[in-house]
């Protein structure tokens, strides 16, 4: 099966070719921070054995089209990614 074999996109290899496409499952904080559940939620993907995650959109404070939209906002945002 083509899924199952090895691939690349460039320099990137993957383990398959199977890719996680940017979903928005909307477990960030009303405040747009990172939370456990956004990390546990990519983890069941990976162990699942998606080899490539593309995580869910990013925003600014001023664009979100949900409260739960996680948003890039400053550094300190970043260390639950």
């Amino acid at each position: 099966m083509l899924l199952a074999q090895p691939g690349a996109i460039g320099a990137l290899r993957l383990k398959n070719r199977v890719v996680m496409a940017p979903m928005a499952p909307n477990y960030s904080t009303t405040d747009g921070l990172s939370t456990e559940r956004d990390k546990q939620y990519y983890a069941e993907r990976a162990r699942g054995g998606v080899a490539m995650i593309m995580t869910e959109r990013w925003s600014s404070p001023r664009r979100r089209a949900a409260s739960q939209f996680a948003v890039l906002l400053s550094r300190p945002l970043y260390p639950g990614l």
